[in-house]
């Protein structure tokens, strides 16, 4: 990640949003677009997770350098993913697969439960920038926090470049340049005096947009087919409905006005398998049990869920383990957002 990058040419640009999986909808945008060599083509980030062909975005992608000048932005879905490949078993690990990395890994799949992701496509991953400046724009995937832009560090400000949402909204600060960007869906692109949003949440069944600068002609794809949820599959002839993975991540559990604390000892979108953290030796959970609560995966991120308790283990040594079923994927406070 080699953090901020610049644009010479600022007066023929096109902008892509976010992708999230859709290759055919970028492949029939691209199409749309006069590309030639007088433009520069900036795409916001998120090219990967929920969608059905995050390896073949990225492989358009790495193709389309050779023909055209592109910057493309690191997203936070991006972030995630270098995360995951580091240490597939860090909380920060989960948070990937809690945010649709399991489509990711099922699209890199040949086999179930195994995946290959090439090097050429991480290399791809790490050289990403977080935010491009012109003279006149900010490109950047989420937003900026509240300090001049001859201030903003990737140490300091990172999380909030790739993650920030309300209080970039409703802040009133002034840049001094245009900002770009995207990671929050919105039904059309929005265009105001101080920024504009090109996510037009093509995986939720809308569009791929693009914008042309300094025009503001918009340019777009509708989703060509309904969203299907993919998962990473596990080993044939398992009866789950997702790959499990190992970790320790931080679980509280809510009964009433008192809180359990549990870590996980492996989990995937759809189940969690825990002991208490405290490894009491006596039963604190009932058999299907109703529970919510909350995954704490590092770094600001949190996943609030809803489900039950399928399994009840009792262990040799008096301790137990319990089994949770989730009634969907948990889901990030920085998913909200309106179509």
């Amino acid at each position: 990640m080699d953090g901020f990058g610049k644009l010479e040419n600022e007066e023929n640009i096109y902008v892509i949003g976010d992708v999230h999986g859709c290759a055919a909808e970028l492949q029939e945008l691209l199409k749309l677009l006069p590309l030639d060599e007088s433009c520069s083509l900036v795409l916001m980030g998120d090219y990967l997770d929920r969608g059905p062909a995050s390896r073949e975005v990225i492989e358009t992608l790495i193709e389309l350098r050779s023909r055209v000048r592109i910057y493309p932005l690191m997203g936070n879905h991006e972030a995630l993913m270098l995360d995951f490949l580091r240490d597939p078993e860090s909380p920060e690990a989960a948070c990937f697969l809690f945010n649709g990395g399991g489509a990711t890994l099922q699209s890199y799949s040949a086999r179930p439960g195994h995946y290959s992701i090439p090097q050429h496509h991480v290399d791809f991953l790490q050289s990403l920038n977080v935010s491009i400046l012109t003279e006149k724009y900010v490109f950047v995937h989420a937003g900026l926090p509240e300090v001049p832009l001859s201030e903003l560090s990737l140490d300091l400000h990172l999380h909030d470049l790739l993650w920030i949402r309300k209080r970039f909204f409703e802040s009133e600060f002034s840049y001094g340049k245009l900002v770009v960007h995207g990671h929050t869906p919105r039904s059309e692109v929005e265009i105001t005096p101080r920024r504009i949003n090109i996510d037009t949440g093509c995986v939720y069944a809308n569009y791929l947009s693009a914008i042309h600068l300094p025009s503001l002609k918009v340019y777009q794809v509708a989703r060509s087919a309904s969203l299907e949820h993919l998962y990473l599959k596990d080993a044939d002839k398992s009866s789950r409905k997702a790959a499990r993975f190992e970790g320790k991540i931080a679980v509280r559990l809510m009964r009433g006005k008192r809180t359990l604390r549990f870590k996980t000892i492996n989990f995937n979108e759809f189940g969690l398998l825990l002991k208490p953290k405290d490894s009491e030796k006596k039963q604190i959970l009932d058999f299907n049990e109703r529970i919510r609560g909350v995954l704490s995966t590092g770094r600001q991120h949190s996943f609030a869920f809803y489900g039950k308790v399928v399994r009840v283990e009792l262990q040799e040594d008096g301790s137990y383990q319990y089994a949770l079923s989730l009634r969907s994927p948990p889901r990030s406070e920085d998913d909200s957002f309106s179509l």
